[in-house]
């Protein structure tokens, strides 16, 4: 078993945070305590693209690299989905539940059916 626990983050800043970080503060409100939801424009861009650096970190140190898989709407898993990207140079196949940041708690069918991949 390989352990994905998180430690400290040693990998640099992503070159579009420190390209936002320049434009920041937009306006005087920017300051101020936002929606507790979060900012619209934040939370839609979570929404198309949720993902949890750590992990793809944890991964890429081990020598691997990630190939992506989409979710359902429910940012649940698709078998078919991951079947269809296992190839021979597979060696893995990584699914973080509750899923971070989303918090899917992927059902145990789903789980079996990707083991069965």
């Amino acid at each position: 078993m390989i352990s994905l626990g998180q430690g400290i983050v040693s990998c640099g800043r992503p070159a579009a945070a420190l390209e936002a970080l320049r434009t920041f503060p937009r306006t005087p409100a920017d300051h101020r305590y936002g929606p507790v939801e979060g900012s619209p424009e934040l939370v839609e861009a979570i929404r198309q693209a949720p993902f949890y650096f750590n992990h793809d970190m944890a991964i890429a140190l081990a020598g691997c690299r990630t190939v992506a898989v989409p979710t359902d709407d429910r940012y649940h898993l698709q078998p078919d989905a991951i079947r269809a990207a296992i190839t021979a140079r597979t060696r893995a196949v990584v699914t973080i539940t509750p899923n971070n940041p989303s918090g899917a708690v992927y059902p145990e069918s789903a789980l079996r059916a990707i083991v069965r991949a």
